[in-house]
């Protein structure tokens, strides 16, 4: 585990540039987001192995660590990019992006979703894992799972129709992010009584997202366009930033203090763009592949945990990774291919 956490540090150091004297303007362009995204869900595939093989010696007990450790932090950005992305949307093109927001985004997640689901209980049938009707009929909605991945998606799926909803209730951008807040807050509060932590503490972020990308430009005539604000200022803003994120990190017991770590996460990492343009090939496939390989990972972790085969942890870990990406672009050929006649 330690050696993938090097071959992941490798991964984003190659090929990427940093900005000693100015900023990096492409912070938030689609590559740099995505290979930020990509560095996340490979940290997710590390995640989730551990869930079916044991990698205990002393050497895997510090990438093993590490994985725990940041816990639930590895899905913060995946939600304020699409809170941000969502939003800079809709400040271009209004009620255009909205009109076929609820097909395209909240129809079109879902379905995809679904299609997921239906591999999964079609691999549980023929590996003799059984779940009960409710269990699988919930998990349609992703409120149950059958295997697969699913906290994420039901919230993801949610969240949108938060979206859509809000923007249905008022179209000016102050009273929207204001209502989406509200709205999300009461989400998270019903996620909170009935579900486990990891299925709210990160949904903060998606509105932190839409609300960073409405005082963007602010943000930008303070570091970037600003001549004033020199690579002192910005170390000492990022420093404090550090260490308030670790004080608030020591006590991630009390759920306050830990919505405000996730917060203060994504931006600790929006300031590490500015000044590191990533551009790894291999990231930034993965995060515009992210939805097929977060969907993907599961199915050779279990197929092959299901013949006993995670007890050789290395191997195991190994051909999960590379079945993972096999199968991303064999399932995400088929689904574009079924998007494209269904949602056009």
């Amino acid at each position: 585990m330690s050696l993938y956490i090097v071959f992941l540090l490798l991964l984003l150091v190659i090929n990427s540039k940093l900005f000693v004297k100015d900023y990096n303007k492409d912070y938030l362009s689609k590559d740099n987001t995505s290979a930020i995204k990509g560095l996340f869900i490979l940290i997710v595939f590390a995640s989730h192995i551990m869930q079916y093989a044991l990698y205990n010696n002393k050497v895997d007990l510090l990438g093993r660590n590490l994985i725990i450790n940041i816990g639930q932090l590895m899905v913060t950005m995946f939600l304020f990019y699409s809170g941000y992305g969502i939003f800079e949307s809709l400040k271009r093109k209004k009620d255009n992006y909205m009109k076929s927001f609820f097909k395209n985004r909240i129809i079109k997640t879902w379905f995809n979703f679904v299609i997921f689901v239906v591999i999964y209980l079609i691999i549980d049938y023929v590996l003799k894992i059984n779940y009960p009707i409710k269990t699988k009929l919930l998990s349609l909605i992703g409120f149950e799972s059958v295997g697969n991945s699913n906290w994420y998606m039901f919230d993801i799926i949610i969240l949108y129709f938060i979206t859509f909803i809000s923007y249905l209730l008022s179209k000016k951008e102050k009273i929207f992010l204001i209502i989406n807040l509200i709205i999300t807050f009461i989400f998270f509060i019903i996620l909170y009584k009935i579900k486990p932590s990891w299925w709210y503490n990160t949904l903060l972020c998606y509105s932190f997202g839409m609300i960073f990308s409405y005082f963007k430009d602010a943000f930008e005539s303070l570091f970037i366009n600003n001549k004033k604000f020199n690579n002192f200022k910005y170390l000492i803003v990022l420093f404090i930033s550090v260490i308030l994120f670790i004080i608030l990190f020591l006590y991630d017991k009390n759920i306050i203090l830990y919505e405000a770590c996730t917060l203060l996460f994504c931006f600790i990492i929006v300031l590490f763009t500015l000044k590191i343009n990533i551009n790894n090939k291999i990231l930034i496939y993965s995060g515009k592949n992210l939805f097929f390989l977060y969907m993907t990972q599961r199915i050779p972790m279990i197929i092959l945990s299901n013949h006993n085969y995670n007890i050789h942890v290395y191997k195991f870990f190994l051909i999960s990774f590379i079945s993972m990406f096999i199968l991303s672009y064999i399932t995400s050929k088929f689904i574009n291919y079924t998007n494209k006649k269904c949602f056009k």
